[in-house]
């Protein structure tokens, strides 16, 4: 498992872009949050549109990239059909398990 510093989060992104580009989906990113208690959690909220084997294989990239990912939430919701498009979307919250985020200081003493 590899990890994700603060410094590296853009380059994290954007390989979460680029499986979208690999699989054909359009991927929109809708947010990004640091959780947990230690800011060790990095929360990602996506959104994937295209046929359902494109979103299908993006998820699936996804889960296979070298990181502790979690998928909290997927759901996908089916698009009304014109001219023969298989047009669906899905709405993914992606929790990154692998992130070295900011030290919380608070529980800390100086000596």
């Amino acid at each position: 498992t590899h990890f994700v510093s603060e410094d590296s989060v853009v380059s994290f992104i954007e390989q979460v872009e680029l499986l979208g580009t690999l699989s054909h989906a359009r991927v929109t990113l809708r947010s990004v949050s640091v959780e947990g208690e230690k800011n060790d959690m990095l929360k990602l909220v996506l959104s994937a549109s295209g046929s359902f084997p494109e979103i299908a294989h993006f998820l699936t990239l996804a889960e296979y990239l070298p990181f502790k990912i979690v998928f909290e939430k997927v759901s996908f919701l089916k698009l009304p059909a014109t001219k023969g498009s298989d047009a669906w979307e899905a709405f993914a919250t992606l929790n990154l398990l692998s992130f070295n985020g900011a030290v919380d200081m608070s529980d800390k003493k100086i000596k």
